[in-house]
């Protein structure tokens, strides 16, 4: 049986700050550790994508919730979108403790957060999280 995974109540809290920051911090990352999804305090201080990109693991899952702001093609008109990442490297398949929490951290992730967000997209390395490869997707996403 899967692991009971929980988020952490000071999680909820500063996901409420982020959800109203309006843009103002652009990225809160989360992470599993034993039973809990908590704020990856570390890699959330860090302020692009691509500072991101250089510190991910590459044997660990991240939830990154990311404001997204990119110009629609179709009227170059500005827009912000609250993005969930569910960052899936390919190197957890070699941490069996990882993969067995991961399918309950990411039900549990979506519960929590996803009413919230605009968009949700999987990814499995770094070259997918530049922010030039998340606005493509998410474009494609919106039919764009």
């Amino acid at each position: 049986m899967a692991p009971q995974i929980q988020v952490d109540s000071n999680c909820l809290n500063v996901f409420n700050d982020f959800k109203i920051s309006s843009g103002n911090k652009k990225l809160l990352v989360l992470k599993v550790r034993g039973d809990q999804v908590e704020v990856d305090q570390d890699l959330s201080n860090i302020g692009t994508n691509e500072e991101l990109c250089s510190c991910l693991p590459d044997n660990e899952a991240k939830f990154i919730l990311h404001h997204l702001e990119f110009d629609l093609p179709s009227n170059n008109e500005r827009t912000t979108k609250m993005v969930l990442v569910i960052y899936i490297p390919e190197g957890i398949n070699n941490n069996t403790i990882e993969k067995v929490k991961l399918p309950s951290a990411i039900l549990i992730v979506k519960e929590n957060f996803g009413s919230n967000v605009s968009l949700c997209l999987e990814v499995s390395s770094k070259d997918e999280m530049t922010r030039e490869a998340l606005v493509e997707r998410c474009l494609k996403v919106l039919g764009k």
